[in-house]
């Protein structure tokens, strides 16, 4: 790894997690260690002084612990990092969404959000970073051709960026397991995380679309985007009052807001090529609701 930097309250933050973590499975052997470093600030250095002495100090806990060629170890597990990235800057997540890595400002480093926590369990550590530093990969691959996108409005970029999370992170999951990895989640936890942001999607839309990431050999940000997109497109394109119902073809005023997956599928039973982006009026749904509830 060409650089590794450190902030200096993650430091702090992944110092005492550790301490706490080894009081209670009983490590006293590393707590007295600890001590042996710490306690001599006190007496050495004046009240000003010491937090300047605490934040060299965690520093050389964090070396002595073998954390940097822990994370140099899992760096080299990802060529791609080693040749496009210039180095790795490791910053606290005050809380769990706004964990994970991001491009630094010129675009070449890394920089990697994380939670202190954690550091308490290496082998479970050992799998996010790794999905972490394949999303890195991606960003930093120019055939994957990432962006940050900021062509929607508030709501629908949510919806979108949600979806695409869903997208990237399956197929980031499915590489890793291809690569010989654990995967920082099981392919069924996607498949639901998939059902969910896709959920005006038929059931076997939904299994399609997740068999198409999952064994994706390559696919691109465009690629995603689109997919992400594709779903917001319909929503944007929903039909007009005064407008004809597919089903009934008569103009109304009132579009069902809302179509549940029982009725959409009755109805595509009548109607094959209908889709739930097409709508369908208050009183069309109202006659399959009771149809299908008698």
């Amino acid at each position: 790894m060409p650089t590794l930097r450190i902030e200096p309250q993650l430091l702090e933050s992944l110092t005492a997690v550790e301490l706490g973590h080894a009081a209670q499975t009983g490590d006293r052997a590393l707590v007295r260690d600890y001590h042996s470093f710490a306690d001599p600030v006190y007496e050495r250095c004046a009240p000003a002084e010491r937090d300047k002495a605490f934040a060299q100090l965690h520093l050389v806990w964090f070396e002595q612990r073998g954390w940097r060629k822990w994370f140099g170890a899992r760096w080299a597990e990802f060529p791609e990092l080693a040749a496009r990235a210039a180095g790795l800057l490791l910053l606290e997540a005050r809380w769990k969404q706004e964990e994970g890595a991001v491009l630094g400002r010129d675009s070449t480093g890394v920089c990697l959000r994380v939670l202190p926590i954690r550091f308490a369990n290496r082998a479970q550590f050992e799998v996010f970073v790794r999905h972490e530093f394949l999303h890195a990969c991606d960003m930093l691959d120019p055939a994957f051709g990432y962006r940050i996108e900021h062509s929607e409005p508030c709501s629908a970029a949510n919806a979108s960026a949600e979806r695409y999370r869903a997208l990237w992170c399956a197929y980031v999951d499915a590489r890793m397991t291809r690569r010989g990895f654990v995967s920082l989640v099981q392919p069924d936890t996607h498949r639901r995380a998939l059902a969910h942001a896709f959920s005006a999607l038929t059931a076997a839309q939904q299994t399609a679309l997740f068999e198409q990431v999952w064994n994706a050999a390559t696919l691109t940000h465009a690629e995603l985007y689109e997919r992400a997109r594709r779903l917001e497109d319909k929503r944007t394109n929903a039909p007009r009052p005064g407008t004809r119902c597919p089903l009934c073809f008569f103009p109304t005023f009132d579009w069902a807001s809302n179509i549940a997956p029982a009725v959409a599928r009755s109805i595509r039973a009548d109607f094959p090529t209908w889709d739930v982006s097409n709508g369908a009026c208050a009183r069309c749904v109202e006659r399959y609701e009771l149809t299908i509830h008698g």
